[in-house]
Order: C-alpha cells, then structure tokens, then sequence
C-alpha cells in the first residue's frame, strides 16, 4: 500500500478518549465497543492513555450530565414513550417530563423505582 493511501485513510479516522474509574473501565470499554458495533462502525479500542494537551473533557463534547439528560437517554435506550415510562413508574406522562426537563427532581423514591425496573443504578439520578 502506497504512502499516499496510508495517509488517506488515516485522515478519515477520528479518536474519542474516555477516561473513567478504573473499577469501570472495561465495562465501559465494552459498551463503547458495543455501541459502535451496532451503529456498524469499525473500531479500534486501546488501552489506558496518557492525557495530551489535546484531550478534550467528556462535559465538553457531551454536555452537562444532568438527572434528567440521563432520564431521557434511559427512556430512550428502553424504546419507551414518557408515557409507558410513567405508566412503568406509577405516575403521570407530565411527571416524566417535568423530570426529563429537569423542572422536577427525581427524588430518592423515583430512583428506586427506576433502579428496580431497569437495572441501573439509582445514584445516576441523585
């Protein structure tokens, strides 16, 4: 393969770095790996890096991670409208998106009912 391919190909390539605790890196690596896998993108996981001065934090390239930011992403990783995961949680669809929107808290009680319906943990929303 000539030089000139090479460096074509490489220029299409993008890199993402995560760092995470320790205690949840390879579970997050595998996510990551699936996610990519199912969105059909051929990839590359690496082990643990060093910072460089062009490491960008995951806030900047995600947002700000709010209760209700990962309350959506829930109800969207599940399929689910607001209103079967209001009917799921015992309350009303306007709950759900006042929760979504950030306009309510989830309190402790609601991080418990989401913890028991869909295996996550109930600290994501506290």
């Amino acid at each position: 393969m000539s030089a000139r391919t090479k460096a074509r190909g490489m220029a299409a390539w993008g890199e993402i770095r995560v760092s995470v605790p320790l205690r949840f890196a390879e579970r997050t690596r595998k996510a990551i790996a699936g996610v990519l896998d199912l969105a059909g993108i051929r990839s590359r996981v690496d082990g643990p890096q060093a910072e460089t001065e062009d490491s960008v934090p995951a806030r900047e390239v995600l947002g700000e991670t709010t209760p209700g930011v990962l309350l959506r992403g829930l109800r969207t990783r599940e399929g689910l409208t607001q209103a079967e995961l209001a009917q799921a949680l015992g309350v009303r669809q306007h709950y759900v998106s006042d929760m979504e929107r950030d306009v309510r808290p989830v309190s402790l009680a609601m991080a418990r009912k989401i913890e028991k319906a869909y295996k996550v943990s109930r600290h994501l929303f506290l």
